[in-house]
């Protein structure tokens, strides 16, 4: 199996979304009906120093690095979705497609599914909720906790500078988990390494806005309905089963 890291790597180019100077924009109630909501800046130039400097767990990283990918190895084509859980348009997506896209595609074995964090330091609370998502991964529940995260970001967006580990913690009790290990990762800062690399990577391949969806060959910036969604997914099987077909050719 390809490494998250080098898929990151090999696949990304400067997108658009959710960007440092967009962090109070809220988008329509609506689905989105135009492609992508348009990036005006990039992140802080390097994680790289709070990497080295954070504390170690890499049993607990590496078991929530797995929980956070859904679908079969045999999966013809990886949907990378790059995301931020305080952008509204990352909400939106989630709410509106990710539901479909994990019934009709992730259990059906036909696509593979990695969320990448990619937390703008514009959003004040976007950090603290990657690190709690990771910790629920480590634990199995990274889906059903961002699920939680999402559905909630507008109650604890509005929170401002006021810390919401307090509401983090009552969501990670309302999917399960066992709060006290939770709360020992999440306090610990056992998954800010792993957080830092998902965006020190995506910044190296010169992404800089959220949402951002590779999807095997093709690109996707921003939101977009979920029928051109589909119909993206689609294309890119497709592509995947000509390839396929081709290769068995020249054999």
């Amino acid at each position: 199996m390809r490494r998250l890291s080098a898929l990151l790597l090999v696949s990304m180019s400067v997108l658009a979304g959710c960007a440092k100077s967009d962090a109070s924009a809220r988008p329509a109630a609506t689905p989105a009906t135009a492609g992508t909501a348009k990036a005006t800046s990039r992140t802080a130039p390097t994680d790289s120093m709070a990497i080295a400097a954070t504390p170690a767990d890499s049993a607990l990283r590496a078991a929530a690095d797995a929980g956070r990918i859904t679908g079969a190895d045999s999966a013809p084509v990886w949907l990378l979705v790059v995301s931020d859980f305080e952008c509204p348009y990352c909400r939106q997506w989630h709410l509106e497609s990710h539901a479909v896209v994990l019934r009709d595609y992730v259990a059906a074995g036909k696509i593979r599914l990695a969320y990448v964090n990619f937390p703008l330091p514009s959003h004040t609370h976007a950090l603290p909720a990657a690190e709690a998502a990771m910790c629920a991964s480590a634990q199995g529940k990274f889906t059903p906790y961002a699920d939680k995260l999402f559905e909630t970001q507008p109650q604890w967006h509005e929170m401002g500078s006021a810390p919401a580990q307090e509401l983090f913690a009552d969501l990670a009790k309302e999917v399960g988990l066992d709060v006290a290990t939770w709360n020992t990762c999440t306090s610990s800062g056992a998954m800010r390494p792993l957080v830092l690399a998902d965006r020190e990577r995506a910044r190296q391949a010169n992404v800089g806005s959220t949402p951002t969806f590779l999807l095997g060959q093709t690109r996707i910036p921003g939101v977009m309905p979920l029928g051109a969604f589909r119909q993206a997914i689609d294309d890119e099987l497709a592509r995947a089963r000509a390839a396929k077909g081709d290769s068995t050719r020249t054999r």
